[in-house]
């Protein structure tokens, strides 16, 4: 793992987590409702997802069909998403970046 070089008057060094992006699974509900039901996260993104199975639809429906969107994953669980939408004209050179994190992150 990395380490951030620590400002202050000690040595200590703080290690930084080892994250990883994946598809998402069905078992990811409730990481995925931990943030996409948290305002502090959703305010200026879509509509928060405060309904279970809303949210269960909206997973199954469009994140993991999606080709681009990934789960953010610190330790394999999930802390936010990265999704990559193609400009909608024909570019083969452009897209739009989305990404999230969770509050804590």
């Amino acid at each position: 793992m990395d380490q951030l070089p620590h400002h202050g008057d000690d040595e200590e060094k703080k290690t930084l987590p080892e994250f990883t992006l994946r598809r998402f699974q069905l078992s990811d509900l409730d990481e995925f409702m931990a943030w996409a039901s948290d305002d502090r996260v959703m305010r200026f993104l879509r509509e928060p997802r405060t309904d279970r199975a809303a949210a269960l639809g909206h997973l199954k429906g469009r994140i993991m069909p999606h080709p681009w969107y990934r789960a953010i994953c610190v330790e394999d669980r999930p802390v936010g998403w990265v999704s990559a939408t193609p400009a909608p004209d024909d570019s083969l050179h452009r897209a739009s970046l989305g990404y999230g994190l969770a509050y804590d992150h």
